[in-house]
């Protein structure tokens, strides 16, 4: 991978469920901004699969972990 890609994946009890690498179309203009701006990715992701998984019945009382390596 190069210094502008990303690598975000998503696991549920230790098993990847969501996974992508991609180029990031934008430059940031420190490392920190570049992880915030992957977080975000992650987040919104992260919300549309506890919808996906509260519609196909699995409830899930508390919160999703989100570790970054800052």
């Amino acid at each position: 991978m190069s210094a502008n890609s990303a690598f975000d994946f998503i696991t549920l009890r230790a098993i990847p469920i969501s996974w992508r690498t991609k180029k990031q179309t934008v430059v940031a203009r420190s490392s920190t901004e570049a992880e915030y701006r992957a977080m975000t990715s992650t987040i919104s992701e992260v919300i549309w699969l506890r919808w996906l998984l509260l519609e196909l019945g699995v409830r899930s009382t508390i919160p999703t972990p989100l570790h970054c390596d800052l």
